[in-house]
């Protein structure tokens, strides 16, 4: 575990994040994301951009009773979306951060 936080985004900034991580359907996530306080977090794993997926779908959900969470994960599906992604919601963790989700008032 390399970050974690929490947030709420406003539409600009869920649009920004739905963006970096090229969503299929961005008015849903971008729905999703302003629905409520968002859990972010940044891991690390060897092969872990490629084998996310695989690990979520290999957990017994139904066992665990959370089978309907896995609707609401968001996540990135490449290299380059996690740099992106870590540089914007995890500045402190980039050292050349350009972009910052920031509290508005």
């Amino acid at each position: 575990l390399m970050g974690v936080r929490m947030s709420i985004l406003d539409q600009s900034q869920a649009q920004h994040v739905a963006k970096l991580i090229n969503v299929d359907n961005t008015s849903t996530t971008c729905s999703l994301l302003t629905s409520g306080p968002c859990l972010m977090l940044a891991l690390e794993r060897d092969n872990g951009v490629c084998c996310f997926s695989t690990l979520l779908t290999s957990l017994p959900w139904d066992k665990l009773e959370l089978e309907d969470c896995l609707q609401y994960f968001i996540y990135p599906k490449s290299e380059q979306q996690v740099e992106h992604l870590i540089s914007c919601l995890f500045d402190f963790l980039a050292p050349q951060c350009i972009h910052r989700i920031v509290l508005q008032d």
